[in-house]
């Protein structure tokens, strides 16, 4: 798989990009920079987690261990998990919910941006959808 994580919003929004086929360590590597962008962001800070993915290696158990091994940001506020496909959305759904974060899924990003823009206000008006 491969993965970007990157600033959306600087400080407020992080945009995780994941294509390819999915598989543990690379899922392992971008949450723990998501994290580290998380940590050192102005709380709330949200994150976008945008599956293109053609698959996936990673079983359930898998999931649960990975998110049971990863430790949380404190400045997290939603995690909204985008994807077309609804086997995605229901995997990051479960694997948000597990970890006790508040958690959205959408098909499309400009129902995730528009979400985030109504769910907090501090937010800057006009959101850009990522390149």
């Amino acid at each position: 798989m491969a993965y970007q994580v990157k600033w959306l919003v600087e400080n407020r929004i992080v945009h995780v990009l994941n294509t390819g086929v999915a598989n543990a360590d690379d899922i392992v590597n971008s949450m723990r920079e998501a994290i580290a962008l998380l940590d050192s962001g102005e709380p709330p800070v949200h994150m976008l987690v945008e599956s293109q993915t053609e698959g996936s290696d990673i079983s359930l158990s898998d999931l649960l261990t990975i998110i049971r091994n990863n430790p949380k940001s404190s400045n997290i506020g939603w995690a909204v998990f985008v994807s077309e496909n609804k086997m995605n959305r229901f995997f990051g759904s479960m694997g948000t919910q597990i970890s006790g974060i508040q958690t959205k899924t959408f098909p499309t990003m400009v129902e995730a941006i528009a979400f985030l823009k109504r769910a907090d206000i501090t937010l800057p008006e006009h959101l850009s959808l990522p390149e």
